[in-house]
């Protein structure tokens, strides 16, 4: 009489395979990871969904936002000729740089809508987008 390759219990009923067919956790991602993803959500995301077709100031509150962010620390301040230096470096042969009138431009749009405060040759973020992530 032929074998079953299922195991079973006495009675017919089938043995519990504990963890087979679960996920895991190998995909959680980094506590660091979460927290920047975290505040690109309550910051970039809503002025990127709002405000759709503005390349330029996309890119320079990306930036903006890349350079000033930390860990579980206050955002740093980011310096206007880094980011004034920083885009108008071409990248890889797909785009080219951008000027400084227009990088000048975007800031204003940003400074406009409430997204970066520009003092001098200093760009901060509004402090209503400061955090600290405590999670964790």
């Amino acid at each position: 009489m032929p074998v079953s390759k299922h195991r079973r219990k006495p009675g017919g009923k089938s043995v519990r395979h504990p963890g087979r067919g679960k996920g895991g956790s190998a995909g959680t991602l980094p506590l660091e990871m979460q927290a920047w993803r975290r505040f690109r959500d309550d910051y970039t995301a809503p002025f990127f969904a709002a405000t759709e077709g503005q390349t330029d100031a996309h890119d320079v509150l990306d930036m903006i936002a890349e350079h000033a962010w930390q860990y579980n620390a206050p955002l740093k301040v980011v310096s206007k000729a880094e980011v004034l230096r920083k885009m108008a470096e071409p990248i890889e042969d797909l785009y080219p740089g951008r000027t400084a009138e227009e990088t000048e431009r975007a800031l204003a749009f940003l400074v406009e809508q409430g997204m970066v405060e520009v003092e001098g040759d200093q760009i901060t973020i509004p402090a209503r987008f400061q955090q600290v992530d405590k999670a964790g």
